[in-house]
């Protein structure tokens, strides 16, 4: 048995009812339902559960090229984006290595990196070439824009100050802050990765679809160990007709982005972050009252206070929902 598994720990997802009143504000989905894509299997009924996918998901590449203007033989699909990390930290890491991510960060890929023996190393973001250099650092794994925060930085410099360190750069928000991308870079440098997923802009989180852009030789090892299988027909449909009608898709994204900008203004007495993403970081020493209060009217949102101190992170919904929220927050911080 692996015997680095002693030293992992599960992650810990945030507690979900489900049920049809529950509004859910804690795992960064769209509130928007894909219009485009129900309309689709609508008027052409999904009927191949019996056949396997395609195992070159060629429509779909062809799509995402068309969609980041990359080349298709620079991109990888995966059944979600988690799943691609994972494979990613499998072709990047030895027993021993050192991945460094600035904190707070997204904790789902830690036991990945554990389950290999290697070791992680926390940071301040703005230390990240300090610690590169003091700490013989093998990869970096950034989110960006970030996530719990939402911060966005220009990590092109970074990466290409150090090329003997492999970075993941994890775009899973890029669709809400699109100047910061280097997914068309990563072709052309030996010592990147970037990840993106259809699982928060794009509408489709229950049916797990994500992608990469690296070079020749990253792909490479990649495909020697990917289950050509894993991605599966339904979602490769829906994908191509997602990215077919893309800008439906950021109308959307336009939305979000005014409700969170009306949501931070309209709450009281109350630290937000800036964020660039789908959702907002609060801060307030009744966080815990403000989550118990959501509970009790049946609205979910992230406690972060394990990251920093007092925090929830917050998904920005539709009007009705931050509505609600709004009146929540301003009840228990006047």
């Amino acid at each position: 048995m692996n015997v680095n598994l002693n030293l992992v720990t599960p992650y810990q997802i945030s507690d979900r009812v489900f049920n049809d009143d529950m509004i859910y504000l804690d795992w960064n989905e769209s509130p928007y339902k894909p219009e485009p894509v129900i309309e689709y299997f609508k008027k052409n009924p999904f009927n191949d559960y019996n056949l396997y996918p395609d195992p070159t998901n060629i429509n779909l590449k062809i799509e995402l090229s068309n969609y980041t203007n990359v080349d298709l033989k620079y991109i990888e699909t995966f059944n979600g984006s988690d799943s691609a990390l994972d494979y990613i930290f499998r072709v990047l890491l030895n027993v021993g290595d050192r991945v460094l991510i600035p904190k707070p960060n997204y904790t789902q890929i830690n036991q990945s990196i554990l389950s290999l023996g290697s070791s992680i190393y926390y940071c301040d973001v703005v230390n990240i070439s300090q610690e590169i250099k003091q700490n013989d650092i093998n990869v970096v794994y950034l989110s960006n824009p970030n996530n719990p925060i939402g911060y966005v930085q220009d990590v092109l410099p970074l990466i290409e100050s150090f090329p003997n360190v492999y970075f993941i750069i994890d775009e899973a928000y890029y669709e809400f802050e699109t100047n910061y991308s280097v997914f068309q870079k990563a072709h052309l440098l030996n010592n990147l990765v970037v990840t993106r997923t259809f699982s928060k802009a794009l509408s489709l989180a229950s049916l797990r679809l994500g992608y990469i852009s690296s070079n020749d030789n990253f792909l490479e090892k990649i495909r020697r160990i990917k289950n050509f299988k894993e991605v599966n027909k339904l979602a490769e449909v829906a994908g191509v007709i997602t990215l077919k009608n893309i800008d439906w898709y950021f109308e959307k994204v336009k939305k979000i982005n005014e409700t969170k900008v009306r949501f931070i203004n309209e709450i009281k007495h109350i630290k937000s972050y800036n964020s660039h993403a789908n959702f907002v970081l609060i801060e307030h020493n009744q966080i815990k009252n403000i989550i118990e209060e959501c509970k009790n009217e049946n609205i979910l949102i992230r406690d972060r206070s394990s990251l920093i101190t007092n925090t929830a992170r917050i998904t920005i919904g539709d009007d009705e929902s931050m509505n609600k929220l709004i009146r929540i927050i301003n009840k228990v911080t006047k």
